[in-house]
Formats: C-alpha cells, sequence, structure tokens
C-alpha cells in the first residue's frame, strides 16, 4: 500500500491555468454532487484512461473506483490521509474542471502501470524532475520539435562514429513513438540550414564537442561528458554536448547525453537498467514509459502533480544554460 498525504480544505480556492489541463476532461456527471461532495478519478499516468478496481481510502471510508474510475467522497471536517490500497504506485494530482462557468474542484490520482518494472512515483521523480531544478519543475523539449544533432569541434566524423551517432539518434526517437506530439532527432550536416543557430531556424540545434582542454573539466574533475542545455523558460530549446576524451563519443554515452536534452535526468540507484543508468544498452520500457508520461504534462508542471502549478516557473528565468555532468559511473 502506497500512502499520500493530502490536506483537505474546508474552503477550497481556485486557480487558472494558461498551459491547460495535463490531464484527460473527466466525465461530467449528469447530476452534480453536492458542494460538500468531492470527487476522486482514477487515471492512468500513462494512457489517460480511468483505472477500475482500485480501492481509494479517507478515514474511516473506502470506496472502490468503478469502470469511469470516478468515486465520490464527503468533505472531511479536518485533514485526512488517502490512501491507495493497490500494488502499484500513484500520483496525486488536482485539477479543476467547469461547469456553467463554475469551478468543480476534482483530484485525480494518477495510476502507475504495474506490469512495467520499476516504474514507481520515485522512479518518475528521479528520471523527470530531481536532476533539473531544486523546485522539481518538469523541463524537457516542447511538442512537434525536430531537432538536429551536429559534429563540431573536435567530434570524430568517421564512419563508425557517426554510425553510431545515428543509431542514438534514432534509440531517441523510440521514446515518443505513438506519442502526439512527437520529438524528432536526427543527424545534421554541418554547415548546412538545419545546423545553424539562428532565430529563423525552426530546429532545435545540439552541438557536439570534443575538447579535453576546456576549463569546465578542470571544474568539474569527475566527468566524462558535460551537457549544457539552453532553455527558455521550462523549454529546452538547444545547447552542446561536451565530451573529454573521443572514446566516450561511442553510441550509448551519446545517447545518454541526448536523453538529457530529452528531458531525463539519472534513474535512481537499483532502477531497471536503461540508457539514462545502471548499466543499460538501449532505452528500457520503464524510461519509454517515462517518456509517455512525460508527453502528458507541460513544461513547468511541478511534482507531484498538480494544475495550480503547472505553469513557468520562475526559477528558470528565459534563456538560461544549465549544465549537468556525468561522471564515468554514469556513463556505465
Amino acid at each position: 500500500m502506497r500512502r499520500f498525504v493530502a490536506v483537505l480544505p474546508l474552503s477550497l480556492v481556485f486557480y487558472g491555468c494558461d498551459n491547460g489541463p495535463v490531464s484527460p476532461t473527466p466525465p461530467i456527471p449528469t447530476t452534480m454532487p453536492a458542494p460538500e461532495v468531492i470527487a476522486f478519478t482514477m487515471y492512468s499516468g500513462y494512457n489517460g484512461e480511468p483505472v477500475e478496481g482500485a480501492s481509494v481510502v479517507i478515514g474511516e471510508k473506502t470506496e472502490v473506483t468503478p469502470s469511469n474510475g470516478t468515486v465520490y467522497f464527503n468533505e472531511p471536517e479536518q485533514e485526512e490521509d488517502i490512501t491507495v490500497e493497490e500494488g502499484r504506485g500513484y500520483f496525486l494530482f488536482h485539477a479543476t474542471e467547469y461547469r456553467n462557468e463554475k469551478p468543480l474542484f476534482i483530484r485525480y490520482l494518477w495510476a502507475i502501470d504495474p506490469l512495467v518494472p520499476g516504474v514507481t512515483s520515485e522512479y518518475v521523480y528521479a528520471l523527470l524532475y530531481k536532476d533539473f531544478f531544486p523546485n522539481n519543475a518538469l523541463s524537457r523539449m516542447r511538442e512537434e520539435s525536430n531537432v538536429c544533432v551536429v559534429p563540431s569541434y573536435g567530434f570524430p566524423t568517421d564512419w563508425n562514429t557517426l554510425n553510431g551517432l545515428n543509431w542514438a539518434t534514432g534509440e531517441l526517437n523510440r521514446l515518443t513513438v505513438g506519442v502526439e506530439g512527437r520529438i524528432t532527432f536526427q543527424y545534421c550536416e554541418p554547415g548546412t540550414p538545419e545546423a545553424e543557430e539562428t532565430e529563423e531556424n525552426p530546429y532545435v540545434v545540439i552541438k557536439l564537442i570534443v575538447d579535453p582542454e576546456d576549463e569546465w573539466f578542470e571544474r568539474m574533475p569527475g566527468a566524462a561528458a558535460i551537457s549544457f542545455r539552453d532553455f527558455n523558460e521550462n523549454t529546452i530549446i538547444g545547447g552542446t554536448i561536451l565530451f573529454r576524451e573521443v572514446e566516450y563519443t561511442v553510441k550509448e554515452t551519446i545517447g545518454h547525453e541526448l536523453g538529457h536534452f530529452f528531458g531525463f535526468g539519472h534513474p535512481p540507484a537499483g532502477a531497471p537498467a536503461g540508457l539514462m543508468g545502471n548499466g543499460g544498452k538501449e532505452f528500457s520500457a520503464s524510461e519509454i514509459y517515462s517518456a509517455h508520461m512525460m508527453m502528458r504534462r507541460p513544461p513547468g508542471n511541478t511534482f507531484p502533480d498538480d494544475d495550480r502549478t503547472a505553469q513557468i516557473v520562475s526559477a528558470s528565468q528565459a534563456h538560461t544554460t544549465i549544465a549537468n555532468s556525468c561522471t564515468r559511473a554514469d556513463l556505465k
């Protein structure tokens, strides 16, 4: 059983959300519940489908979700723990829906698919939120981004390395297959219009550089590669991957670093092996699952999900650059 503690206020305050809801629109009941009744809707955090058969407990009352995933409770007179008795992880999520221009406050519980090994709320938190900003704001590329990965200063252009680069971009493209708002990565020749860093270029440009003498490796002596992600607020808009030595320009390392540009951090120790850590040689099922969850949330979304904070987060100002180093251990 996984427990979440939620504050259930007696008087509810409603907030707007510039980015819109980051969940499917719940079915609006024909007869609206009384004002003192609160609704909990269980949706899959992966595909947005209602979850049936989950036991939601508030205080001494238990309700089992029906086929539409929604259960109702009377508003507690005091703060109560919300628990979900099911063998999988959940995220607490708050959303505000409107009917006749009046707000109806609905609390969702995002369910994590138990069939994907290792996917827990702790895993998703580490992979999608932890490495970027201390306020846990989700940072990722915007929908429909086309990404050009461009070899630059010192990066080898032999057949073997470029073949590995093409493998890495293909591996990134596996993350969003079948997802609305797909992000595509591709290798671009230096000097082509797509590879130019100009305001007119619609492509997101990521440069690959090998320079063991770069001052950043003096600042971070244990780093094998450093990713410099450029941001416009919480949206990744380009940047540079700096490698310490040519030996680190293998396909798995390139794919790992490109994963940071997609929006991934490092998974926690003990999680399933994947390209972002713990010894994997390709993106794991849990990483792909998390990518699908990511694409359902706007940049600026915070952990846990809450549409009252799913907006641009001020901790990352416009056009900032943030460096993230990867040690040799991270790349094994």
